[in-house]
């Protein structure tokens, strides 16, 4: 119900973008590392922002690398909100790409990285936040080519394809305040197993 709220509200300003706000909200609440897969123009940045920015102690890097991942060992251990990563193209070698997203499917999947995970010289622990990243099509065809696409990231990482160019851009973020609601460790749900629901 909250979810179609969000969507109806974001559409009367931002068309067809409410979808790619609610699985972003989606992404952050259940902790996961999600592709939004989208060519240029089609609104993505104004996603991440709006949901970045209504984040609490979220991270948005300008740019990703393994270095500057190690550069916020402190920030990221013990961290519970999310990393948003506008444009994966902004990392320019093939290298760098894959060892971002090769760690932050370690560290939403594992909830941390050892140096002989990702081959660096730093670890990060108790990483209990989301990662989404922002990827044109084809730069996610070269990642799947990938061994490491396999072995590390594939069952590991959602992808939603954002594929809406729209006609008459709205320029600003949409006016809609978002509720994430109780954190989502907090929720206190045991399942009647002796239901017919169930």
């Amino acid at each position: 119900m909250y979810l179609d709220n969000l969507i109806n509200e974001v559409d009367i300003t931002h068309k067809n973008l409410g979808k790619l706000i609610a699985v972003c909200v989606l992404s952050v609440k259940a902790h996961k590392f999600t592709f939004i897969v989208s060519p240029p123009g089609c609104g993505k940045s104004t996603a991440m922002d709006f949901v970045s920015k209504q984040t609490p102690d979220s991270w948005s890097p300008l740019n990703l690398s393994i270095a500057s991942l190690g550069n916020k060992v402190d920030r990221l251990t013990s961290f519970r909100s999310g990393v948003f990563l506008d444009d994966l193209a902004v990392i320019q070698t093939d290298y760098g790409r894959r060892s971002t997203v090769t760690t932050l499917s370690a560290l939403c999947y594992n909830h941390r990285v050892e140096p002989s995970m990702i081959g660096s010289d730093f670890a990060i622990e108790d990483f209990y936040g989301s990662a989404i990243v922002v990827v044109q099509p084809r730069i996610l065809r070269s990642l799947m080519l990938e061994a490491e696409w396999g072995s590390h990231v594939k069952d590991k990482a959602l992808r939603y394809y954002h594929l809406y160019r729209p006609d008459e851009p709205f320029i600003g973020l949409p006016p809609v305040k978002i509720d994430y609601g109780i954190d989502f460790d907090d929720v206190d749900f045991e399942p009647d197993i002796e239901s017919s629901e169930y």
